[in-house]
C-alpha cells in the first residue's frame, strides 16, 4: 500500500547541530507544526535528525514529544536518521515523561520508546512490527487467540499511538481494519 509520507528534516529548523533548552524547542516547535499543517495529509512525518549532534531533553520535549502529542489519531510521527546513541536516550526520555509510545527507525530496524505497551499487548505489537500490515484474523491466528481478542489488542495499541489503522473493504463486504507500524 502506498502512503502518504513526509520526511522533514529538522536540522534546516534551527542554526547548530547541538540544540538544547525548552524555549528554543518551542520556537522550532512552531516553525516544525507550520511545515506539518493541519491537513490529513500527509499521515506519516518522519522527523529526519540528520545533521543533528546533540539535543537534550527538553528540546527533544517541545520539538518531537509535544508535536506526537498534538497529532495523535490525525497524524503519526516516528524519528529517523539518528547519528547517536545519546540522541535516542534523549528523545526517548522526552517520550517517557510524557507518557507517549514513540518509533525510532535505524534503517529499516524499529525501536519502540516512552510510553510501553500494556503486557498483554506485547506479542501483538511485537507481531505487527515485523510486517507491513497486519488484520485481526491474522495476528488470531498467529498469537492462537480469538478474532475478538486480536481485534481489541491492535484497537487498543491504535488509540494509543503504537500503530496506525486504515479501514478497508473485507471479503465479505464489511468494514475491516488494516494495522501498520508507524514509519
Amino acid at each position: 500500500m502506498n502512503r502518504n509520507v513526509r520526511e522533514i528534516r529538522l536540522r534546516n529548523l534551527f542554526t547548530g547541530p547541538e540544540v538544547w533548552g525548552r524555549g528554543p524547542g518551542i520556537l522550532v516547535q512552531r516553525a516544525l507544526v507550520n511545515k506539518i499543517g493541519h491537513d490529513q495529509v500527509p499521515e506519516v512525518i518522519r522527523l529526519s535528525l540528520e545533521g543533528v549532534r546533540r539535543m537534550d531533553v527538553t528540546f527533544a520535549s517541545e520539538v518531537i514529544v509535544e508535536p506526537l502529542r498534538r497529532y495523535l489519531g490525525i497524524k503519526s510521527i516516528c524519528v529517523v536518521h539518528l547519528a547517536t546513541l545519546d540522541l535516542a536516550e534523549n528523545i526517548a526520555a522526552a517520550a517517557q515523561r510524557q507518557q507517549l509510545p514513540l518509533m525510532i527507525w535505524n534503517d529499516a530496524v524499529v525501536q519502540v520508546v516512552g510510553l510501553a505497551p500494556r503486557a498483554g499487548n506485547r506479542d501483538a505489537l511485537a507481531y505487527v512490527l515485523k510486517r507491513q500490515q497486519v488484520r485481526a484474523a491474522e495476528l488470531a491466528e498467529a498469537l492462537n487467540i480469538s478474532v475478538a481478542n486480536a481485534s481489541t489488542k491492535l484497537k487498543q495499541l491504535w488509540e494509543t499511538g503504537f500503530l496506525m489503522r486504515d479501514n478497508r473493504v473485507g471479503k465479505s463486504g464489511g468494514a475491516e481494519f488494516v494495522y501498520r507500524c508507524i514509519g
